[in-house]
């Protein structure tokens, strides 16, 4: 299972006011905020903290589909500047995080060795969610397209389960792919394995 999740930067810190003590406290674990106070970026640590949750939480949702919200449920260990670890009831998911200059983006996947993944991230057009959400989905049907040498990407379609977690599928038939969707701002991106 795999999960994905972008923070456009710009649009966090005007939107978000992370520094609330409620907003910490609601959010991230002491072990958390602790990483934060002693990070020398702490708005890119907030949201690269924040968008590992988010991976994990979709992955988790997309395996056992069993939604909740509780961001302190979820527990964040940093291994490297980019690989971690998220604990959510008893099960691990590894997660690598790309910081770009005005951007977060995490996978998260369920600990499995040498899983392959294809990620990508990039700008939107719209800062409409309807539009962007569209955008992000036909990006993803093209980079398929192109790997299966597909010429139609409407014989791709998408349907989200009882739990809102999308199935992505081909001529009518579900396809057995883990992926992810995510889009926020002014990016968009996807992962899939």
């Amino acid at each position: 299972m795999i999960g994905n999740d972008v923070v456009d930067l710009s649009l966090a810190k005007k939107t978000s006011n992370w520094k609330r003590p409620r907003f910490r406290d609601k959010s991230f674990t002491e072990g958390e905020q602790l990483v934060i106070s002693n990070s020398l970026d702490k708005d890119r640590m907030v949201w690269r903290l924040w968008s590992m949750k988010e991976a994990a939480y979709k992955a988790y949702v997309r395996e056992f589909e069993n939604p909740f919200f509780n961001p302190k449920k979820l527990s964040c260990k940093l291994i490297s500047g980019k690989d971690g670890v998220v604990h959510i009831y008893g099960n691990y998911y590894a997660t690598v995080t790309k910081t770009g200059t005005d951007y977060v983006h995490t996978v998260a996947f369920l600990k499995a060795p040498k899983l392959k993944f294809t990620n990508r991230i990039f700008y939107l057009n719209s800062d409409d969610h309807r539009l962007q959400s569209k955008a992000v989905k036909q990006v993803l049907t093209t980079m398929l397209c192109n790997t299966y040498a597909i010429k139609k990407t409407e014989l791709f379609s998408f349907r989200k389960n009882d739990f809102g977690v999308p199935n992505l599928f081909f001529c009518n038939k579900r396809l057995d792919k883990s992926f992810s969707l995510s889009h926020h701002g002014r990016f968009g991106a996807f992962a899939i394995c």
